[in-house]
């Protein structure tokens, strides 16, 4: 949220994937950070993303799968946010717990209701 690239992809492991919601693969943390740069430069400065965790399930005492809930908006509230979903492996490496492998899905909307004729 606070617009540090480099500071984002430093949660990713050195050789991290992340799978995007265009279904684009990358492959390292320096591929990450081209990627989370393009999506700065096609969303403009004034965005802001805000996560929550939804759970934490543990395969190992140093493996764990999240899930989170995402959003990203304007600064100002114009325009639609985008939401979705993330499913992120991380992994213990000794002084951090870093991200190993992502993906994210982007949530559409519920269609309306529909009345039978």
């Amino acid at each position: 949220s606070k617009g540090d690239i480099h500071a984002a992809a430093e949660v990713y492991g050195t050789d991290a994937d992340l799978v995007s919601p265009r279904a684009e693969w990358f492959q390292g943390r320096a591929d990450i950070e081209r990627y989370f740069s393009s999506l700065r430069k096609e969303a403009g400065q004034d965005v802001v993303r805000t996560s929550n965790v939804l759970k934490v399930r543990f395969l190992h005492p140093d493996t764990a799968v999240v899930t989170e809930r995402w959003r990203i908006s304007s600064a100002d509230q114009s325009g639609s946010p985008v939401s979705g979903f993330g499913l992120l492996v991380v992994k213990d490496q000794g002084k951090a717990w870093k991200v190993v492998a992502a993906e994210n899905t982007i949530t559409r909307g519920t269609p309306p209701a529909t009345t039978p004729k």
